[in-house]
């Protein structure tokens, strides 16, 4: 058995034995390629056909593979044992495909042909199977009308019951009633789910990396499931932020178990009222006092129309307007007397001059329709959701206005959360005016809701009336420190605030500063109870205690270092050229130098009798203008040492992970796939860990 080729003499019996040989599948396929390279002829095409097929099952698989990657014509005589190989059932169902859409290109296709293939590609297969066998060998033919129009016949006379009603339907008409009424999906002749066939597509891309799979997979799965699918395959950083985008623009946060878009776990206060130019509306009320400062008019308007119309009441004439009366009333008088002009004058200007010094400067516009705002508005509001939202909203635009007797009476304690905490925070403005300590009070309302008193929530709103203000850094940074002192009070760990974080961005932007180590160590100062090491330290104490006492001169503190743990009152000589000791979670700083290293050389140069002097302190030298007492580097060496043999060591507790503080059980989200999780819109989310009860 050869092939006469002009390649030359090839034994195609020793290529024919070398692809029925059990070698590796590689190989296999290269001799499979060669034989059919060289087999040219309808003879060696016979020949070939006969060898394979009387080596039982082995040849029967290998004739097919051979087969489809012949090149010359399938020989007449060779046809019959093509379709009898065809309609064996236990050799694999994608070659025979290939193999019966290369039988039907060979030459010229016969409508008997056709029906021979067909009969012995489909047998024992059900209507349905054998119309997908035929769409599967259509799909490997460039072009067959024959098939075509069989496999349209075939469709037409196809009907399906639904499993679900009584319909007897087409197969398209089936897979459309499917989808439309029953949201199934027609695959392979099955109903399905399409979250099941979604399952099954993920599981084929997650094993082979098949794309195909992948955009099916995204076809059939809702966008729940998508993102759902997407958290679980733990994208890569830069992939989220799209999501968080859109998230964000929607007020919402995801959750990270499910990637799903979910609300906040504390709602954002609604914004203050619109002022301007002597204008305040909102929510279907305003207030507008106009006219010259002569003489003012003021327009109350509620959602039922124009309750208040006219003067301003007392404020509606000015000084200008009163001092003008004045002297034009002593003009009249000087008249009808017959003084003479230059005392009926000089008189005239007296009493215009003491008339606008005794009525004094008018109110702002603005600051007349905010006071007016509370004597009109609110008395005429009725207690409500309506009324909360009002007041929490006036209540927001009336901060920094002085009349503060005009809302006194109206600022008892409401209902909404929302409302008392900004008719609190309101009050605490009101009492700073008056000589209260403005950041402290703030402070104490912190702690109050940190504790329970009011809830989390109430302090995060308290934040945000804060920030709001833009406070100055020094503030902002004492209220940080009062803000720690009240959460750990509370029973909030550093590793635990970072729940409280997680659901109140405001909060969160006031005391997450400083890495999480650094915040663990001051709590392990605000920890120590009982017997400080460093009660020892005469004039030394913790950054907490500063808060408290020294407004001023704390907020400056803390915020050159907001991981300040302990303050020390060096000798005067110190105190004069570089001011206080500061002990940091970083080292211990003196005039603005630090060193961390508990064994770093400490000792002064000159100065022993009169002049000054150099203290070295670590790698720095810092001038003073004298020589301090010679324990203050006994002084400084504790300090050192304090730090690190004694705070440091205690970060490990003071970080270690625990569930999740109960007072926080009201904020948790529960989402749809059971995650109890703390949303902030535009962020990734956070679960929630909380211990048995």
């Amino acid at each position: 058995m050869t092939d006469g080729g002009p390649r030359g003499r090839v034994k195609l019996g020793e290529l024919a034995d070398a692809v029925l040989a059990d070698v590796d599948p590689v190989v296999h396929a290269g001799f499979v390629a060669d034989l059919a390279l060289v087999t040219r002829t309808e003879e060696a095409v016979t020949a070939v056909a006969d060898r394979f097929l009387a080596e039982g099952d082995r040849g029967r698989l290998v004739f097919l593979e051979w087969l489809t990657r012949l090149r010359v014509r399938i020989p007449e005589a060779v046809r019959p044992q093509v379709l009898t190989v065809l309609g064996d059932s236990r050799l694999p169902d994608d070659l025979r495909v290939r193999a019966a859409a290369r039988a039907l290109r060979s030459g010229r296709t016969s409508r008997s042909l056709l029906i021979s293939v067909v009969e012995s590609l489909t047998a024992g297969l059900s209507p349905l199977d054998s119309l997908a066998r035929l769409r599967a060998v259509q799909a490997r033919l460039r072009r067959s009308k024959a098939l075509d129009a069989l496999i349209d016949r075939r469709e037409r006379r196809l009907r399906l019951t639904c499993p679900r009603c009584t319909a007897r339907l087409g197969l398209a008409a089936m897979a459309r009633h499917l989808f439309e009424t029953h949201g199934l999906i027609l695959d392979r002749g099955r109903a399905r789910r399409p979250e099941t066939l979604a399952k099954a597509r993920r599981k084929r891309y997650a094993a082979a990396r098949d794309t195909t799979a992948l955009d099916e997979a995204a076809a059939l799965s809702t966008a729940a499931a998508l993102r759902a699918w997407a958290a679980r395959t733990r994208p890569a950083p830069s992939d989220v932020p799209s999501l968080l985008d859109d998230a964000a623009g929607r007020g919402c946060g995801l959750c990270p178990r499910c990637f799903a878009e979910r609300p906040p776990s504390v709602s954002p206060l609604p914004p203050p009222l619109t002022l301007a130019d002597g204008r305040l509306c909102g929510d279907g009320y305003a207030v507008e006092v106009s006219g010259p400062d002569g003489l003012r008019t003021c327009t109350v308007t509620t959602p039922a129309g124009v309750v208040r119309s006219g003067l301003d009441g007392r404020r509606a004439i000015g000084p200008r307007a009163v001092g003008v009366a004045a002297a034009a009333a002593v003009l009249v008088v000087g008249g009808v007397l017959s003084l003479p002009v230059t005392v009926v004058v000089g008189l005239s200007v007296t009493s215009y001059l003491a008339a606008r010094v005794l009525r004094g400067p008018m109110a702002t516009a603005g600051e007349r329709a905010v006071d007016r705002a509370w004597s009109d508005l609110v008395p005429r509001i009725r207690p409500g959701p309506a009324f909360d939202h009002f007041l929490t909203r006036l209540c927001r635009v009336s901060a920094g206005h002085p009349n503060t007797e005009a809302r006194a009476g109206h600022l008892s304690e409401p209902r909404d959360l929302a409302a008392r905490a900004a008719a609190r925070f309101l009050q605490a403005e009101d009492a700073a005016r008056h000589g209260v300590d403005r950041t402290g009070a703030i402070g104490d309302l912190l702690s109050a809701g940190l504790r329970g008193d009011a809830g989390v929530t109430f302090a995060e709103y308290v934040t945000e009336l804060f920030l709001a203000g833009r406070p100055s850094p020094g503030a902002v940074a004492r209220l940080r420190v009062l803000a720690l002192d009240g959460a750990f009070a509370a029973g909030f760990t550093p590793r635990g605030l970072t729940d409280v974080w997680a659901a109140c961005p405001n909060f969160r932007a006031l005391t997450d500063v400083v890495p999480l180590s650094r915040l663990g160590v001051q709590y392990g100062v605000w920890d120590w109870t009982k017997q400080p090491p460093w009660e020892s330290v005469a004039g030394t104490g913790t950054v907490f205690e500063l808060a408290r006492v020294a407004p001023t001169l704390a907020g400056r503190l803390l915020h050159e270092h907001p991981d300040l743990l302990l303050y020390h009152r060096p000798p005067q000589a110190v105190d004069e050229a570089h001011g206080w000791v500061l002990v940091t979670a970083r080292g211990v700083v003196v005039g603005g130098k630090l060193v961390a290293d508990p064994d770093a050389e400490l000792r002064v140069e000159g100065g022993r009798l009169v002049g000054s002097a150099t203290l070295v302190f670590g790698p720095h030298r810092l001038a003073l203008p004298r020589r301090p007492p010679a324990t203050f580097l006994t002084t400084l060496r504790q300090l050192l040492r304090v730090r690190a043999e004694q705070l440091l060591p205690r970060l490990d507790v003071a970080l270690a992970p625990g569930p999740t503080h109960p007072a926080l059980a009201s904020l948790a989200n529960r989402c749809g796939c059971g995650a109890g999780v703390f949303i902030t819109p535009g962020r990734v989310g956070r679960v929630a860990r909380f211990g048995p009860t």
